[in-house]
């Protein structure tokens, strides 16, 4: 599936675009986002704030084909995040977005982050509320 305009418009959203969060790939039940990590995203441990791995998979779980870029207006009701393995300055962060379930009013999506080595460093679960 290309690439939908509501991606870069989305892109153009300040929070979105001070974390740098990209949007690669899309498709009816999953998406693909990426993430460069930075100094400024640092906790006082010199590694990547958790907060800002929350923010990846709350933003790529909203693009799987059947959701936003289909037009659906979603909110996040929960938001589960498993921190796995520790992240570093520098490394490029990988987010996959899955649909686990999708009704009339409410969504499960599960999204993996997997650092630069391919290796896993997050697991989330994000329920939407689908509103139209």
């Amino acid at each position: 599936m290309n690439i939908p305009s509501i991606v870069k418009d989305y892109e153009k959203i300040s929070f979105v675009k001070h974390l740098g969060i990209k949007i690669t790939e899309i498709s009816d039940n999953s998406a693909i986002g990426t993430m460069k990590i930075t100094k400024k995203m640092k906790n006082y441990m010199e590694l990547l704030h958790g907060g800002v791995v929350a923010s990846l998979i709350d933003t790529v779980a909203f693009f799987p084909g059947k959701l936003l870029p289909a037009g659906l207006t979603i909110t996040t009701i929960s938001l589960e995040v498993k921190y796995i393995r520790p992240v570093s300055v520098g490394e490029i962060l990988t987010a996959i977005a899955n649909i686990v379930h999708l009704g009339k009013k409410i969504g499960v999506i599960e999204v993996d982050v997997f650092n630069s080595e391919d290796k896993l460093i997050s697991k989330g679960i994000v329920t939407v509320l689908v509103l139209k």
